[in-house]
């Protein structure tokens, strides 16, 4: 592989490591930002529901350890 196939390889990987880092990053931050604000609710009426917010972070972390893990 020569130089240049290389660099666009590793562009390619950061860009989709972040897109794939930044949805989970953004679901995971919603869930704790509903977990311990005393009003979430006027964010978005969905994070009143304590089901969503666990389920939110549970889907964030399993994205984010994916995201690590498809970095290697």
């Amino acid at each position: 592989m020569n130089p240049a196939d290389r660099i666009k390889h590793i562009e390619n990987k950061i860009i989709k490591t972040s897109l794939i880092h930044s949805s989970g990053s953004m679901l995971f931050a919603l869930g704790l930002l509903a977990k311990f604000a005393d009003d979430a609710g006027a964010l978005h009426p969905l994070l009143e529901n304590q089901a969503a917010v666990n389920i939110m972070l549970v889907v964030g972390a399993v994205i984010i350890i994916v995201g690590f893990r498809q970095n290697r």
